[in-house]
């Protein structure tokens, strides 16, 4: 029997096995990652790295609730507002000379100005000396560093304080207004639509007053109540303010065109000392006050 011949051909090799740890990794199954895994590190060793993790999150969870309960540390502008209202002048002293924001305010939108002329108005001088000081910043009412000024008659009122208004503070008084009008926008108006002026006058702050007619503001602004600065002092009753305004030119139109109710006001009946705004106006010899009061059906002395 003949021996078959032997092919000359070449035999393919065989093709190498393929081992689980040369697939791509998304081809692997989560056991075999564990086992590749295991392979370079101990079991143990991968449940302590894997607890090191949550360990790690819990800590930092933890932390950052305790920063949250932390002592809020003022600010160098906040600390200046508070020592301004205990009238620490010598800390204050120290932190105008800090590089702050002299025009910070508070949540109520107070600067350090508004403060200082509530509280101190000494330090106003100080703090308007500063380069940067915006006269015109407004708070959350919309009232300026100029009407709080002007309104200063009215701080035991707004502000539930004792204030001893003495000839030196008057005279301080007056030196902010005058600062503060340099570079003041005297046409501004609160959310109620008053502007310097009818603040001046709910304080019957005279100097204010006179400060402000200088600085040639508008004497008929209305608010929103469609009241003029000269309607506010007559339904006060504050004839002096009444016949001071009508001296600056404030005109009685508003007035005799205002509708009864506007008569109806208290203080126009009885002043503080006991005269009727109709009598004042007879006594400083206001024919045109009286006259007014006297053909008005509703008015009562």
């Amino acid at each position: 029997m003949s021996i078959p011949p032997i092919p000359t051909s070449p035999v393919e090799p065989l093709s190498p096995v393929v081992q689980v740890s040369d697939l791509p990794s998304s081809s692997k199954t989560p056991k075999d990652q564990l086992e590749s895994q295991s392979s370079s590190e101990s079991w143990l060793e991968w449940i302590f790295r894997k607890f090191q993790h949550v360990l790690d999150f819990i800590i930092s969870l933890f932390c950052k609730e305790k920063v949250k309960d932390l002592p809020h540390l003022p600010s160098l502008e906040e600390d200046l507002l508070s020592n301004i209202g205990r009238g620490e002048e010598e800390r204050v002293d120290q932190l105008l000379k800090e590089p702050l924001n002299i025009n910070f305010q508070n949540k109520k939108g107070i600067t350090p100005l508004m403060m200082a002329i509530t509280y101190t108005p000494a330090l106003a001088l100080k703090i308007l000396d500063l380069a940067g000081c915006d006269v015109n910043v407004q708070d959350n009412n919309g009232e300026t560093a100029l009407m709080k000024i002007a309104a200063k008659g009215l701080s035991e009122l707004r502000y539930q304080q004792e204030v001893v208004n003495t000839d030196n503070e008057k005279e301080i008084t007056k030196q902010v207004i005058k600062l503060i009008l340099k570079s003041a926008k005297v046409e501004l108006q609160d959310k109620s639509g008053k502007t310097a002026l009818h603040w001046a006058v709910l304080g019957k702050n005279e100097a204010a007053i006179n400060a402000l007619c200088d600085a040639q503001i508008d004497l008929e602004v209305k608010d929103k109540k469609g009241e003029t600065a000269l309607m506010i002092a007559f339904a006060q009753g504050s004839i002096d303010i009444v016949s001071l305004l009508r001296q600056r030119g404030a005109s009685l139109e508003p007035i005799k065109n205002a509708p009864d109710e506007f008569f109806n006001w208290p203080g126009m009946f009885q002043t503080s000392t006991g005269q009727t705004l109709q009598s004042l106006a007879e006594v400083q010899q206001l024919n045109e006050i009286s006259d007014i009061l006297q053909d008005n059906t509703k008015y009562r002395k």
